[in-house]
């Protein structure tokens, strides 16, 4: 052990400073990634000093290193101060990402004098998440900029959100809906649908011939001569172990952490629609809530069947069809004791989708406990009772005003969403 603490022989093993070890953030061709981070660091330091109000050299570190993590962002904040030392006040649209954020975190911290970037084309302080010719614009600008085309799958002209397999146009509703996560694409060709648990190959890359992912072993292209294999999901991002089971993957939970699929558990709690304690699996968008799975009813999209936009399902089958023409075998109702389409299965048995809705809207007087209530037959009780005497969680209640009625639309009565637009046309 030398004075210095390291052992000798171990100086072959650190970087050319001796502070760092090789195999910590080693570059081949760039030396120790870790000091190079460190170096980016001092010169975007020294760039916002000389071009930002007086501010400690403190804050302005800190700042940096919440907004520039890497080595190449911090790169870019100072070659864009020192050609333009008063980009943090000027609201230029050119500057890069990590120097908007910085703008952001020096206002955090207390700092005046600082301007948000603006769109080129409206001049609002907006994000801007579009690059062009002189400098960013915001969404709406991008989308106006967007020469509209016919989507392939409704056929509406409006501008292009995506495309298909085949490379056509997608607006933003279908786009949406044919939205594949990265890693539930084919490890092979990084673009269909691959359901298979253990073999993440789509029907027609399993019939070519394929290699082994250098890096996680998944079924990859065959790679160029003098490469390494690289399957679509190592592509997109680099693999990282779970945080559970340790196992290489690149799915991560709402706070970023490394999660496989084998060891993600979907939520438990209360359905936005229909009230019932299960297991979620549509987390709340905008105004849409929690959903189980028997009220998600797909991804809205034009129904291969009737032609028309409305929420479809058929992932597997490869058919997107809506709940009219998804195919159904006719049952005996309970009820009215015809053959017909099942919309429900009840303790009495199947209902079709007339008895369904009657059944929610209708109301009579409880023989248990004499309150005018919603009566339906539960198991163990020989005649229709409420759910309050049944002691079963009560469904189909309107989340607004809390009556048992027929829901019309997001878990809200007819007379709820009618109040609803009758405010929004007359205020």
């Amino acid at each position: 052990m030398t004075a210095t603490g390291r052992v000798p022989g171990e100086r072959g093993n650190l970087c050319k400073a001796g502070l760092h070890k090789r195999s910590d953030g080693w570059i081949p061709g760039s030396g120790c990634g870790l000091c190079n981070r460190e170096r980016a660091l001092d010169r975007a330091v020294d760039a916002v000093l000389a071009a930002a109000p007086p501010i400690s050299e403190e804050i302005g570190r800190a700042a940096i290193v919440r907004a520039a993590l890497t080595t190449r962002m911090r790169n870019e904040i100072a070659a864009h101060l020192v050609a333009h030392p008063d980009a943090l006040g000027d609201g230029s649209s050119a500057a890069p990402a990590p120097l908007r954020r910085l703008i952001v975190e020096l206002r955090a911290a207390g700092i005046t004098g600082m301007t948000d970037p603006r769109c080129l084309d409206c001049g609002n302080a907006k994000p801007l998440i579009g690059r062009v010719e002189g400098g960013g614009i915001c969404d709406a600008c991008k989308k106006r900029r967007r020469t509209p085309q016919r989507c392939a799958r409704c056929g509406k002209v409006s501008p292009r959100e995506g495309g298909d397999v085949q490379g056509r146009a997608l607006c933003g509703t279908c786009h949406r809906g044919a939205y594949i996560r990265p890693v539930h694409r084919c490890t092979v060709c990084g673009i269909n649908r691959a359901y298979s648990t253990r073999r993440r190959v789509c029907v027609e890359c399993a019939e070519q011939p394929h290699a082994a992912c250098a890096t996680c072993g998944l079924a990859a292209a065959i790679p160029v001569p003098g490469t390494e294999a690289r399957c679509a999901h190592c592509a997109v991002s680099p693999p990282t172990p779970c945080a559970v089971c340790g196992d290489l993957t690149i799915c991560r939970d709402r706070t970023g952490r490394a999660r496989c699929e084998g060891c993600y558990q979907r939520p438990v709690g209360a359905c936005g629609r229909c009230g019932r304690a299960r297991t979620i699996v549509r987390r709340a968008v905008g105004s849409d809530p929690d959903l189980c799975a028997i009220c998600w009813t797909g991804p809205t999209v034009m129904c291969e069947g009737c032609g028309q936009v409305r929420p479809c399902r058929g992932e597997r089958r490869g058919r997107m069809l809506c709940s009219a023409c998804a195919p159904v075998a006719e049952q005996e109702c309970a009820h009215c004791h015809r053959q017909k389409r099942p919309l429900a299965q009840w303790a009495e048995g199947p209902v079709c989708n007339r008895c369904y809705h009657l059944a929610l809207a209708a109301k009579d007087r409880c023989p248990s406990c004499g309150e005018t209530r919603r009566l339906l037959r539960y198991r163990g009780f020989p005649d229709p009772i409420c759910s309050h005497c049944a002691g079963a969680v009560p469904d189909h209640v309107c989340g607004r005003c809390g009556a048992e009625d027929d829901l019309y639309e997001r878990g809200l009565c007819g007379r709820c969403v009618l109040n609803d637009r009758v405010t929004a046309l007359f205020g």
